[in-house]
């Protein structure tokens, strides 16, 4: 069964050091195309890559297209967020859907909309290239440890869920 990533890119651009700060979007933009294509981070080669920016697109360089296996798409007119949401909510098979984002409200409607959701150090940590815990893209914020204190496993999160909505009812 193959995966298909979506990507909120200026998400991870943003809570990714060495890519927040390039001299311009533009360069932090194709770095992290370069990045997950030379990383292999998606994983196998059967598995899909939709990153998805907000604006418009540099036409110079980005235009909605294949990049290797990675798709890239700017949102135009709305955000990038909405364009994630109706992805996955147009999906014939969400579960086949892992989103990228440390945003929580993203997370919280992908995961209830049957898609799966991590965070941005889970993602760039997947280096497969090299042994786990040597990413060369370094998160930003708490360290590893800290940050992986402070969230909750998908289990804990629908176990949570589950017992509010007995709650609700």
């Amino acid at each position: 069964m193959s995966l298909h990533f979506l990507i909120d890119g200026y998400n991870v651009i943003k809570r990714t050091d060495s890519l927040k700060d390039l001299s311009s979007l533009r360069h932090a933009r194709m770095s992290l195309v370069k990045a997950i294509q030379a990383r292999r981070l998606a994983g196998s080669k059967n598995n899909q890559v939709t990153i998805v920016f907000d604006g418009r697109a540099d036409f110079d360089f980005y235009q909605p297209q294949r990049k290797g296996q990675i798709k890239i798409f700017f949102s135009s007119d709305e955000s990038a967020d909405e364009v994630i949401k109706r992805m996955v909510g147009e999906s014939g098979n969400p579960k086949q859907i892992v989103v990228v984002t440390d945003d929580k409200a993203i997370a919280h409607f992908i995961r209830s909309a049957g898609a799966r959701a991590i965070p941005v150090l889970d993602f760039i940590s997947r280096d497969k290239r090299q042994p786990a815990g040597k990413a060369r893209l370094k998160h930003t914020g708490q360290g590893e440890r800290e940050l992986a204190k402070a969230e909750l496993t998908y289990q804990q999160q629908e176990a949570i869920n589950q017992e509010l909505n007995d709650i609700w009812k």
